[in-house]
């Protein structure tokens, strides 16, 4: 009974990734804004470049685990629905959630590791920068945080 599904799932999936690659090479092409094109446009000084690398190293950190726990939830949803190890008689009722305490865990890490990475978007780098380069110097928010004052301190 779940063959099928699996089969289709497995089919979707590598369309999916074929498709991704195709459409990952072409935004790149068309968007520039690559770590050595922030340098080349904005790192005039030392903090300006530490900030730029500041940014595309958190990125690269949240990436993975967002990725993970995204899917995660997606797999813990999915098996929600599927359930097969609910091998139940007729008789029987359901015992509670088996995949709850999953999504339960699971969600709440995707939602935290989404804000990452939003909070160091591309977007927010080039107005930390603008504000930064317009003489109000380092924005607020990333002179609170402490793995910043440790990257600027190894940096200059």
């Amino acid at each position: 009974m779940y063959k099928p599904l699996l089969t289709f799932l497995i089919g979707l999936f590598m369309l999916g990734n074929t498709h991704a690659a195709t459409i990952q090479d072409t935004v790149v092409k068309l968007k520039p804004r690559s770590q050595e094109w922030f340098q080349a446009k904005y790192g005039k000084d030392d903090t300006s470049k530490a900030i730029i690398d500041y940014f595309f190293l958190k990125r690269k950190k949240t990436l993975t685990p967002l990725l993970v726990s995204s899917g995660l939830s997606l797999a813990f949803a999915i098996a929600s629905l599927v359930d097969p190890l609910g091998d139940r008689s007729a008789g029987e009722s359901d015992s509670g959630p088996r995949w709850s305490l999953g999504i339960f865990f699971s969600v709440p890490v995707t939602v935290f590791y989404l804000f990452e990475y939003i909070k160091y978007s591309r977007k927010q780098l080039i107005r930390a920068l603008q504000q930064y380069q317009s003489g109000k110097g380092v924005p607020n928010w990333l002179q609170r945080i402490p793995s910043w004052k440790k990257f600027l301190n190894n940096y200059i």
